[in-house]
């Protein structure tokens, strides 16, 4: 999710860009993208979030240190 995050972004960024540069206005892209990136940052922290949760409570770890 991460890395489709950051693709996203670099798109995003791509086409501000591009529409400062060249004067142009691509109108349902842009905020479709920040829409976008916006949702895809929201689900990447929530799946961060879990995996420390998990971590911290020891979800999965054995209780056998011989293991």
């Amino acid at each position: 999710m991460s890395k489709a995050n950051t693709a996203v972004q670099i798109v995003l960024a791509a086409v501000v860009l591009g529409e400062l540069a060249f004067a142009v206005r691509i109108a349902p892209l842009r905020p479709a993208l920040i829409l976008l990136s916006g949702v895809l940052t929201v689900a990447s922290a929530a799946a961060y979030l879990v995996a420390w949760l998990r971590h911290m409570s020891g979800y999965g770890e054995s209780s056998n240190p011989d293991i």
